[in-house]
């Protein structure tokens, strides 16, 4: 669904690490009927007409874009960087259809990516990304070089040059970009080509043209093939200092060890619904909202527990920037945690309103990921009989070092837990009579539903539980107090639960504190592992 309003001659820009396909997918997207594109570069400039000035760029869009140097002089001269691609359109020879648009692909513009964007606002972005260790693999390959070499003359520049792209597409998260973006793995490209194609036409708004697969299948299959051959050339030790030095997430590296995920051709009419009972989350419901949007969840029913800060305003500006997701935000006014009811009964809502196959409970700090394909995909590929997935909790801890300048949990909580705790939540494939216990942490219907273990099929919950020294006292105080309103509850609910809130109670400031020290410290062997959106 095409949500981008611009329709001037520049569709949209390509960006992402070299060796990523951003090359291939430029090939590909020129051989769609409506669009053209080229390297351009425009966008780095800090004026309209600064391109001028620089004989190596002029010679190269002259190249790609077959302009004369009086075509480049009069591009040059718009007053606007949307005037430059209107001009760039009509003067290009390539492009013979003049109503045809335009796009610019162009890697380093994922370096400074938010610059970008605030040039173009409402153009679609397509980020490229690959496994960072076959990226740098590959730039060792095409340069002839051995590891050693690398490792001495090469090895901190390319660290730097990879970073600096990551940090420009967090820095775009962070300031409100992701409307914009598109995150295209090279890896799903290749193994999921015709849906992958599909996602990224739909994103920039165009009809599918099915002459286009045929010209690129063999390509990408034999691609296929290679996508960790990096792995009999590079050391472990090279490779976990690539990771490390690069920044890149744990989700950007492409694990083929995992369960296989079938090969689903078709996974669009999958529909999933998210419900969640939440009190006090204004500095994590929007993103929480925004991530499951990402992984294909575009329906949500939220309870809203009296919340006494902004909660409720975070989660009616999600649901105004993102149209196409249906959200009801209700009002629950019961003071008792009776959770199980009411997302029991806001799973059957979802189910009858809106037909969702598959539920996801889900509290406010916690977020779905899906680690070895789009959820949809997976989703798709499990048995009909298959009802309940179980999720492994991925624990994110506080440390000493986290920068509170950055008001989104996702991007400062860097760390987390050593190892996950399996199966602690469930997502359901749901039928009406089914109950969902207390927690979420399993599903009934004429007794316990067993479940498809979700590490086996790449799926986890990454749980935010502790995020700031106040959140601590907020969130003991609620619980507690919710847990009191409920005494009818049976007796074992939530024992560290009620115990904190006992400890806050008896021991005020003192307890917070302490437990606040106790956390920052304790899990010396905590790994860095953020969860880039």
């Amino acid at each position: 669904m095409n949500i981008f309003k611009d329709k001037s001659s520049l569709a949209a820009i390509i960006c992402g690490f070299e060796n990523s396909g951003v090359n291939l997918l430029t090939e590909i997207l020129n051989k769609h009927s409506s669009l053209y594109g080229q390297s351009a570069g425009f966008l780095l400039e800090q004026k309209t007409n600064s391109f001028i000035l620089r004989e190596d760029f002029c010679t190269r869009v002259k190249q790609g874009w077959c302009l004369s140097d009086a075509d480049l002089s009069h591009i040059g001269n718009s007053r606007s960087w949307k005037e430059i691609y209107n001009r760039l359109q009509d003067r290009s020879l390539a492009i013979e259809n003049k109503n045809t648009r335009i796009f610019d692909s162009t890697t380093k513009y994922m370096s400074k990516l938010s610059e970008v964007l605030e040039k173009v606002p409402d153009v679609p972005c397509i980020v490229m990304i690959r496994d960072i260790r076959a990226v740098i693999w590959s730039a060792i390959k095409r340069s002839n070089l051995d590891e050693q070499y690398w490792i001495e003359h090469r090895s901190q520049k390319d660290y730097r040059h990879y970073h600096s792209y990551v940090t420009g597409f967090i820095e775009a998260i962070e300031k409100d970009f992701s409307h914009q973006l598109i995150l295209v793995r090279y890896e799903l490209l290749c193994t999921n080509f015709h849906e992958e194609i599909k996602r990224i036409l739909d994103f920039i708004g165009l009809e599918v043209e099915e002459n286009i697969f045929p010209v690129f299948e063999s390509r990408v299959k034999k691609a296929s093939y290679l996508l960790t051959d990096y792995k009999q050339y590079i050391s472990n030790q090279v490779m976990q200092n690539i990771v490390i030095n690069t920044g890149v997430s744990q989700q950007w590296l492409w694990n083929d060890n995992k369960y296989q995920i079938a090969d689903v051709q078709s996974y669009r009419n999958v529909i999933v619904a998210g419900v969640c009972v939440v009190k006090d989350e204004e500095d994590i419901i929007y993103h929480n909202l925004l991530w499951h949007y990402h992984q294909g969840i575009k329906r949500f029913v939220v309870m809203d527990n009296m919340s006494t800060d902004n909660t409720q305003n975070e989660i009616r500006r999600f649901a105004d920037q993102y149209s196409d997701t249906l959200i009801y935000l209700m009002e629950d006014r019961e003071k008792g945690h009776y959770q199980s009811r009411k997302l029991t009964a806001a799973a059957e809502f979802a189910h009858r309103m809106w037909k969702a196959e598959w539920i996801l409970p889900f509290d406010g700090d916690e977020i779905l990921c899906s680690l070895k394909a789009p959820l949809l995909q997976v989703l798709a590929s499990l048995n009909k009989e298959d009802l309940c997935i179980s999720l492994p909790w991925r624990n994110h801890v506080l440390r000493t070092f986290d920068d509170y300048s950055k008001s989104n949990p996702l991007q400062r909580m860097t760390h987390r837990q050593k190892s996950d705790s399996l199966g602690i939540k469930v997502m359901i494939r749901w039928q009406t009579g089914m109950l969902i216990s207390q927690g979420n942490h399993s599903v009934h219907r004429k007794g316990k539903i067993s479940c498809v273990p979700g590490h086996k099929i790449g799926l986890l919950l990454r749980h935010y539980r502790f995020r700031s020294k106040n959140h601590l006292k907020q969130k003991f105080m609620n619980k507690g107090k919710a847990y009191e309103a409920a005494p009818d509850l049976p007796e074992g609910a939530a024992p560290l639960q009620k115990k904190w809130y006992k400890e806050y109670l008896e021991g005020g400031e003192t307890f917070i504190e302490d437990f606040y020290d106790n956390e920052v410290n304790e899990y010396q062997d905590a790994v860095y592992d953020p969860a880039i959106l």
